[in-house]
């Protein structure tokens, strides 16, 4: 309990209002066994906690999305730190939630791990639970009929269909069930005032309308944890610039496979970066725009773990080429971190209560206080001009992104009158006229504010 000691004591140090936990020690583990049965591939069951005892990982068993057992004993010891913050006089006004795919096979359901063992597949079919509702979420069986989806096919390529994407966002359903009973509920219970939101949680639409992730694949969203949804927007570009392409028909759109030609490629750049981010960030608000979002950043020192790579998967990545206080050596070309604080001005125009922050070096990092200063000096130059938290935002902001657009514009109103605050911001590369005044400006900056009575910005000219 040490350790949740030290994290009442922090919890019990912020302001009203402010007063924010991230139950962490929650994210991964033993909380996603189902009581009954695992899943092998050769046998199809095996009992978790009478032959493989309740410790550890359970090897050569898969933990399935039916976690009853998980639901009490996660409850239960959730319910043991609320006790704890309680007694302690602690209030938590915003809980941030940070359950995400474990890695370990414990809780990763997905197409892309599932396929990867022989007779896993089969195995989840032929379980009894395949055809059965769970705690008010829909059968899988039924999530995937509904939209003419079949295990069978969730092992093929999204260029021969994308049933894969269906079964992704359908275990997804089970495991925000799963967190929302454990964590949310009686988070909720006993502070009724709380918000309350899941790493990654959010409405994407359609299959056809989701946004895509660092390699392409569709990100298919139906439900969200607590009431907030919270899409991450790390900035992230893998293998989405080597398997797929900017259709050339709707280029807000992508399609499976390659293409030779670089004007159609997503390939890294702080734009690609910062683009992506706005793609999710827009779908998670034109799905439900009546829904607070507390989407999570990254530090701007973030590189997406590949320090190695040419350039780093962030492009909008505050280093250099070369060497690195913080991250090391990275290669061939610079991040730039202009399009990182441009992200963070254009999101909290989208009806951003709050931000989650991946602080991925720590506390001791080389520069830490002067990018909490800048990104806090970025936070009030927001408020400054839209008072805070607005729910209303500019049609704009629920558009698809153009993935060859040379520009790109958020709104959303002040919290004064009929005025509209706009943030535009350019591509590198390129000059805009905006209502008369150039960007980039004199000293290279490559955003601005433009204000207007009404909600429509026109006078936008590429030069």
């Amino acid at each position: 309990m040490g350790g949740l000691s030290a994290a009442i004591s922090r919890l019990l140090a912020l302001p009203k209002n402010k007063r924010a936990i991230e139950p962490y020690s929650f994210a991964f583990g033993y909380w996603t066994f189902n009581s009954d049965k695992g899943i092998t591939g050769s046998s199809g069951g095996q009992t978790f906690y009478t032959d493989l005892g309740v410790a550890g990982f359970c090897a050569g068993v898969w933990s399935t999305p039916w976690a009853n057992n998980g639901l009490s004993l996660g409850k239960a010891a959730w319910n043991k730190v609320l006790d704890a913050i309680g007694n302690s006089g602690g209030v938590i006004d915003w809980l941030f939630a940070d359950v995400e795919v474990d890695t370990t096979g414990n809780g990763d359901f997905t197409s892309f791990t599932i396929t990867g063992i022989t007779g896993l597949t089969a195995a989840f079919a032929r379980n009894s639970n395949y055809t059965q509702s769970w705690n008010g979420v829909t059968s899988l069986s039924a999530q995937m009929a509904a939209e003419g989806a079949t295990i069978d096919k969730i092992k093929l390529s999204a260029a021969q269909s994308y049933d894969y994407v269906v079964w992704n966002k359908s275990v997804e359903t089970f495991r925000n069930k799963l967190i929302d009973k454990v964590l949310w509920e009686p988070t909720v219970a006993r502070y009724p005032s709380a918000q309350g939101s899941n790493y990654d949680a959010f409405y994407s639409g359609s299959t056809s309308d989701a946004p895509p992730d660092l390699n392409g694949h569709p990100e298919y969203r139906s439900n969200m944890v607590g009431n907030a949804t919270s899409p991450v927007l790390y900035g992230e570009i893998d293998t989405i610039q080597t398997g797929w392409q900017i259709s050339t028909s709707d280029s807000t759109r992508l399609l499976p496979g390659a293409t030779t030609n670089p004007v159609y490629t997503v390939s890294r750049s702080p734009w690609s970066s910062f683009l992506i981010t706005m793609q999710k960030l827009r779908s998670a608000k034109r799905n439900a725009p009546n829904i607070p979002l507390t989407p999570w950043i990254a530090s701007p020192l973030y590189t997406g773990g590949g320090t190695s790579d040419k350039p780093p998967p962030v492009g909008f990545a505050d280093v250099k080429a070369g060497w690195n206080a913080n991250v090391g050596q990275t290669y061939s070309a610079a991040g730039n971190s202009a399009y990182y604080y441009e992200l963070v001005r254009h999101a909290a125009l989208h009806g951003v209560k709050a931000f989650g922050y991946f602080n991925d070096y720590g506390t001791n990092a080389s520069g830490i206080t002067a990018m909490a200063l800048l990104l806090n000096n970025t936070l009030t130059e927001i408020n400054s001009r839209i008072g805070g938290f607005t729910l209303g935002v500019a049609s704009t902001n629920t558009s698809r992104v153009d993935w060859l657009s040379k520009y790109l514009v958020s709104g959303a109103p002040a919290y004064y009158g009929s005025t509209y605050w706009w943030r535009v911001t350019v591509k590198s590369g390129n000059t805009l006229s905006v209502q008369g005044t150039t960007l980039p400006g004199p000293s290279g900056n490559v955003g601005m504010w433009v204000e207007t009575v009404g909600n429509t910005l026109t006078g936008i000219t590429i030069l």
